[in-house]
């Protein structure tokens, strides 16, 4: 019997271990596609991050998930993390550098339908940030994410795009969605 549980015990710290490794993964990865990401697509100029992440809509980029790049089970892995994201909140241990906004206080903001925008820009500067949780699949070295950013009521872009790691550095091919 003590066998038994010591055994158990060996079993649960090996796995807590691996877990926080996987985690700790997890979160360098996603540091590193945003820190390509950010500078690329949105420049240096200020932004705010919606709290709640985006969600992946596989509908959006068909060519993407209908084409060789990904395998039939990694596309069921794609679909399977679309409907149970890593993230479902964006937190500092992402994006230290930024102002991380509640839905609440942002639907507060655009209540005011003229002003909304003008408001938004007084409180929390001229853009707002959206990102999904990035899937990674084959050892991180492809990336899905979705992202945008917005600055006015009639400006902003956004893509639904996979990424490739080539090295160190990740390089998009996208699909984008705002067109």
């Amino acid at each position: 019997m003590l066998q038994k549980i010591l055994l158990l015990l060996i079993l649960q710290i090996c796995a807590s271990g691996y877990s926080q490794k996987t985690a700790d993964n997890y979160i360098a990865e996603t540091k590193a596609l945003l820190n390509t990401i950010i500078p690329e697509f949105f420049g240096s100029s200020p932004f705010a991050i919606r709290q709640s992440a985006l969600k992946v809509n596989s509908d959006d980029c068909r060519l993407t998930y209908q084409s060789n790049k990904l395998s039939k089970v990694e596309l069921q892995e794609v679909l399977d993390k679309i409907e149970n994201p890593s993230i479902i909140y964006w937190t500092n241990v992402y994006f230290s550098e930024y102002k991380i906004i509640e839905d609440e206080k942002i639907r507060e903001v655009f209540q005011d339908k003229v002003s909304g925008w003008q408001n938004f820009e007084k409180i929390y500067g001229p853009s707002l940030a959206e990102f999904s949780s990035p899937i990674f699949l084959r050892n991180y070295e492809i990336a899905i994410i979705k992202f945008s950013i917005s600055s006015g009521s009639l400006s902003g872009h956004g893509y639904e795009a996979i990424f490739f790691k080539r090295g160190n550095e990740w390089s998009m091919e996208s699909c984008s969605w705002d067109d």
